[in-house]
């Protein structure tokens, strides 16, 4: 399973693999950077604009006590839960 999950991030250009070494991350120009961030944004947009169009009232409950539960770890420090 991992072998196949580097093999899938190598074949998106995510990682690289270097000779005697091992993966690592590829890094990125600071275009390439800002071209990832954009996409990333157009999607995001149309992902929450998707959401708030089919939201239901048990959706809303549901995020409202995930946020409860956040503000409550950020006070106590609960990191479990902060990393969620």
């Amino acid at each position: 399973d991992v072998r196949m999950a580097l093999l899938d991030l190598k074949t998106r250009h995510l990682i690289e693999h270097v000779k005697n070494r091992g993966y690592r991350v590829i890094n990125l120009t600071d275009r390439e950077r800002e071209d990832l961030i954009e996409t990333r944004t157009v999607l995001e947009k149309a992902a929450v604009q998707l959401a708030a169009k089919r939201r239901t009232p048990q959706d809303i409950a549901e995020l409202k006590a995930m946020v409860a539960q956040f503000d409550a770890a950020i006070e106590t420090g609960d990191l479990d839960v902060l990393r969620g």
